[in-house]
């Protein structure tokens, strides 16, 4: 079983737009007034613009990288706070293995690297 893509539904949509294609730098597969689609190799990630999204505080989003993937992530995250200032998307957690941050609706990303992919590197817990 493959997992073919992830949708979102947010009332945060610009925010996401920002983030997701000038720090994650996601190639952009579509874009009209109230959605956008986004590869992600193989996969695609589809945000939604809705007028009311619930907190999804259970939702846990999990990325692996390599280590120099993981560098950059960190040198973009930095320098996008940097341009930008506070954002919607909160970091909790930054250091030299983990970036942990908390998305405009409650959800969780975290960006790690290890020498080994295991069972728990998993796309997405719900």
């Amino acid at each position: 079983m493959k997992l073919l893509g992830l949708r979102l539904d947010t009332n945060h949509f610009e925010d996401y737009l920002s983030f997701l294609t000038e720090v994650l730098e996601l190639e952009l597969a579509h874009l009209d007034e109230t959605s956008m689609h986004l590869k992600l190799q193989g996969n695609w990630l589809e945000i939604r613009k809705v007028s009311f999204a619930s907190q999804h505080k259970n939702l846990f989003i999990r990325f692996a990288l390599n280590p120099d993937e993981y560098e950059s992530l960190i040198n973009k995250i930095s320098f996008f706070y940097y341009r930008k200032g506070q954002t919607s998307f909160k970091v909790q957690k930054l250091d030299s293995q983990v970036c942990s941050l908390i998305d405009p609706d409650g959800r969780s990303w975290c960006f790690s690297y290890g020498p080994k992919l295991t069972g728990q590197d998993t796309v997405a817990n719900l």
